[in-house]
């Protein structure tokens, strides 16, 4: 298809959509759990930077460790039923003469800047000019990944091994090109590229910096070799640099990055930045120089901000793929293709253990025993949901057995005579702190005090705006009881240590125990999976021991897409997109 061609249905697609827009302009509030916005997140004190990890955990084998052959293997239960197809082959790569078709995908939000490396929006990244760009790992995904997944691999690279603990070397492909947004191939990808790329992310104050806080510095050794140096052992490495966000830049080509036009865009991924307007689509096709993927002509990213809008769109033909709200009452049942498990992102239950009454250990299994998940996520959520920890997850093998953690809740009688045995009175008074974050959230408050109630204690609810639920949640101790979404984090560590270790910047629970911080400490720096899983299940069992905080409410997010659309199988972890290559409309 010529690119005028394109542009021109481009155009007339973004016309209908303008139209339909203007039909569907009733208000629609979005039911946020995000509480405080990644602007506050910037600049803060981040995951290792704050605790001293050991340089020589004796979980950590002496020997090298050398990045396995990617097998597809499948991890142990998945916390949910994934709803996609069951292939019996392989996806099978397009040559380019095969490729055929168009995607139309909208975004509820936009971004304001055009350089990678600076712009944090999840738009640009993963749904918008920023798939153009490689990284130096990516997120697995495939027929045979199940959600939860942050198992990575190499996308620019080809293998990486340890020389030490705070040394890792990476081979480079260096036979991919890097090309214009007109097609024109400008030289190759080389180490030095991403030594460059890499170094120059970490600059300080810019939104991206965090994410790849462990690493002291980048260098190539050869046009091939990288060599990657870090500040202290963090497992969460190649998560940061699978983050949609660490992409890969020419060294030899940046000019003013921020204001950019498709004509001066030079990238090395599959796709390239045809057309952008600003708040309101990007479009990309597939680069000219890329072989065997992608399997598509173009994707056409729209900004539709309002629910309805891309609900109808999608409903009469104009979308090809939709996330579903969490409710939605028009009458239409959409078939769920993909139940995606969104681990960190939920309405989560934290204890004061430093001030009175939940400074009684007793008194928080008691509430514990009152609350009953099961019920909450059935009735209130319509199976919607699942109960966590609370934090972003590697992998299913995470997950805490709903065996194990059901025999800590859902159990009233046993709450109301340990209250009786104890002493107190009944029904015995506690204050819940929250906030309204829409109709579900108040509603699941609502039920709880009734379990509460039922349990033998009194509830009150004190429901503070957005603004101060974040601050007390982040900043302020003078509370009793939290019931409300937790800090955003984009990795394990960056949970894990900063609200549960006792030296956390954002440990407001006031949980200390040295064993427990120990523990938090050796699974941060352990690379072995296996291992590092086999920590997490002590964490999980010493939250729930010691009633610290979890998460009776965990996302699920809904996806539909039209019949047409095949070789689908997508995981979006921390705006992963390599998914996008491998769509096809074809059987």
């Amino acid at each position: 298809m010529k690119k005028r061609h394109i542009v021109m249905i481009f155009c007339t697609f973004s016309f209908l959509l303008t139209i339909l827009s203007a039909c569907n302009n009733s208000q629609v509030t979005k039911e946020s759990f995000t509480g405080i916005s990644r602007g506050k997140v910037e600049g803060t004190p981040i995951a290792t930077r704050e605790i001293n990890i050991p340089d020589k955990p004796n979980q950590i084998d002496s020997t090298p460790i050398t990045q396995p052959k990617i097998d597809n293997a499948i991890p142990s239960t998945p916390i949910n039923k994934i709803l996609q197809p069951n292939p019996t082959s392989p996806v099978k790569k397009l040559t380019r003469a095969e490729r055929k078709g168009s995607l139309k995908i909208p975004t509820n939000s936009w971004f304001s800047n055009m350089d990678p490396h600076k712009e944090p929006s999840s738009t640009f990244a993963a749904w918008g000019p920023g798939i153009a760009y490689h990284r130096l790992m990516k997120f697995t995904n495939g027929p045979n990944v199940k959600l939860p997944s942050m198992k990575t691999e190499c996308d620019i690279c080809s293998e990486w091994q340890f020389e030490d603990l705070h040394t890792i070397t990476f081979t480079i492909n260096s036979d991919i090109p890097w090309v214009t947004s007109n097609g024109s191939t400008i030289g190759t990808v080389s180490a030095q590229d991403i030594a460059f790329s890499l170094n120059r992310q970490k600059t300080e104050g810019w939104s991206n910096a965090h994410i790849l806080h462990m690493i002291k510095d980048a260098t190539a050794i050869t046009d091939s070799k990288l060599e990657v140096t870090l500040s202290a052992p963090d497992a969460d490495l190649f998560i940061a640099l699978a983050n949609g966000r660490s992409k890969i830049l020419s060294h030899q080509n940046i000019t003013d990055l921020e204001y950019q036009i498709p004509e001066n865009v030079v990238s090395s991924g599959s796709w390239l930045l045809e057309k952008v307007d600003k708040n309101s689509s990007a479009l990309m096709i597939a680069n000219p120089n890329n072989l065997s993927t992608p399997h598509l002509d173009n994707i056409e990213f729209h900004y539709l901000p309002e629910a309805k809008t891309r609900r109808s769109a999608y409903l009469v033909g104009l979308l090809d793929i939709y996330r579903m709200e969490q409710f939605e009452k028009d009458g239409v049942e959409l078939e769920i293709k993909l139940e995606d498990p969104k681990p960190g992102l939920g309405l989560q239950v934290v204890f004061n253990t430093q001030k009175e009454p939940f400074s009684n250990l007793h008194l928080r299994r008691s509430v514990m025993n009152s609350i009953d998940p099961k019920n909450i996520i059935e009735n209130v959520w319509g199976n919607r949901a699942f109960f966590s920890m609370g934090y972003p997850m590697i992998s299913s093998d995470w997950e805490v057995e709903e065996s194990i953690w059901s025999t800590y809740f859902g159990n009233p009688d046993k709450s109301l005579s340990k209250l009786k045995q104890q002493g107190h009175e009944i029904p015995y008074p506690i204050t819940i702190t929250s906030a309204n974050y829409g109709d579900m959230h108040i509603q699941t408050l609502n039920v709880i005090s009734d379990q509460l109630t039922v349990g033998g204690f009194d509830p009150s609810l004190q429901i503070l705006n957005r603004r101060e639920f974040g601050e007390t949640a982040l900043t302020n101790s003078d509370y009793q009881m939290l019931v409300g979404p937790t800090f955003p984090q984009t990795s394990p560590n960056g949970h894990l240590l900063t609200l549960l270790h006792s030296k956390g910047v954002w440990n407001r629970s006031g949980y200390s125990n040295s064993l427990f911080d120990q523990l938090l400490e050796t699974q941060a720096s352990q690379f072995d999976d296996k291992k590092r899983s086999q920590n997490i299940s002590e964490i999980n069992l010493v939250l729930l021991n010691e009633g610290v905080r979890f998460m009776p409410v965990t996302m699920i997010h809904m996806w539909a897409w039209h019949d047409q659309i095949k070789h689908f199988y997508p995981n979006f972890s921390l705006e992963e997109y390599s998914h996008w290559e491998h769509i096809s409309l074809i059987d």
